[in-house]
C-alpha cells in the first residue's frame, strides 16, 4: 500500500539546522508538514511555494480562568531558566521602570544561581520571587495580571498561550509562535530583544493607566483555538484529508 510522509518539527526550522539536523531543504521530501508557526510555514514556502502546509500550533490546556486578580501590579514568568531566556532582562526592565511590580519566576534551570545574584545585587528581594518548578504552576499565579517572557526564540511558547487561558496579559519579545497569536493592545504587548528599557516603559505605562492591561475574556477566546480538545480534532480532521488524498 501507499503512505504519506509528513514532516512535524517543534522549535524554529533553523535550530534543527543549526544542530546538524537539518533544515527546511531536509524536509522537502515530505508529502506534507504540519507548523507550530507561521514562521516555519514561511521557511519551507520559501523552497517550494506549492508545499502543502497546515499552520497548527501547539494544544493549549486551558486554565482555570481568572476574572480578577486579587492583587495588583504582579507579574509571573513561567517556564526554563536558561540563557536564551533572558530572565535577566525582566529583572533589569523591574529595576529600571519607575513603579515597582511583584515577580513570581515559576521554574528552575542552569540560569537559576546566576539571577539570584542579580537580585541580590540589585536590592529586588522584596520585589522578585523564587519558586522553583512546580508540578502545576499556573496555580502559584491566580494573583498575576500578566505575564512576561523576554525570550531570544521559541517554538511556540506555550506559557504563553496558557496564560492567555487564565486571562492574563502577555508583555513578550516578538517572537515565533507568539506573534501569531498575540495582537499588541489586543491580548498583550511587545517590546524588542534585549530592550530592558522597552519593557519598564510598558510597565511603567500600565502601572500609570496609560496603557492597559488587556480585556481578560477576550485573552482566554484568543487561544481557545489552540485548547486540547479543537487542536486534536483539528489535527485529525488534516490527518484524514492527508491520507484520503491519493496522487
Amino acid at each position: 500500500g501507499t503512505y504519506k510522509i509528513l514532516s512535524w518539527v517543534h522549535s524554529r526550522i533553523v535550530e534543527y539546522e543549526k544542530a546538524g539536523l537539518g533544515g527546511a531543504a531536509h524536509m522537502a521530501c515530505a508529502d506534507a508538514h504540519l507548523c507550530i508557526s507561521q514562521n516555519n510555514e514561511k521557511n519551507i514556502l520559501a523552497l517550494d511555494s506549492n508545499a502543502e502546509i497546515y499552520v497548527i500550533g501547539n494544544p493549549v490546556v486551558m486554565q482555570k480562568f481568572v476574572e480578577e486578580p486579587e492583587r495588583e501590579h504582579v507579574l509571573c514568568y513561567v517556564g526554563r531558566l536558561q540563557e536564551i531566556k533572558r530572565v535577566d532582562i525582566i529583572l533589569e526592565a523591574l529595576y529600571r521602570a519607575e513603579h515597582k511590580w511583584h515577580l513570581k519566576i515559576l521554574g528552575d534551570g542552569e540560569s537559576a544561581d546566576e539571577l539570584k545574584k542579580i537580585v541580590s545585587y540589585l536590592h529586588q528581594e522584596e520585589q522578585v520571587e523564587f519558586l522553583g518548578w512546580l508540578e502545576n504552576p499556573w496555580a502559584y499565579c491566580k494573583d498575576a495580571s500578566a505575564l512576561v517572557a523576554a525570550s531570544e526564540y521559541e517554538g511556540f511558547q506555550l506559557s504563553a498561550a496558557e496564560a492567555l487561558s487564565m486571562g492574563m496579559t502577555v508583555i513578550s519579545t516578538p517572537v515565533e509562535g507568539v506573534i501569531d497569536y498575540v495582537q499588541p493592545g489586543v491580548n498583550g504587548y511587545f517590546f524588542k530583544q534585549e530592550d530592558a528599557i522597552g519593557l519598564a516603559q510598558i510597565l511603567d505605562m500600565i502601572y500609570e493607566g496609560k496603557l492597559s492591561l488587556c480585556d481578560r475574556n477576550v485573552c482566554r477566546n484568543s487561544v481557545k483555538k489552540f485548547s486540547v480538545e479543537n487542536y486534536f480534532s483539528n489535527v485529525s480532521s488534516i490527518l484524514e484529508k492527508i491520507c484520503g488524498s491519493s496522487d
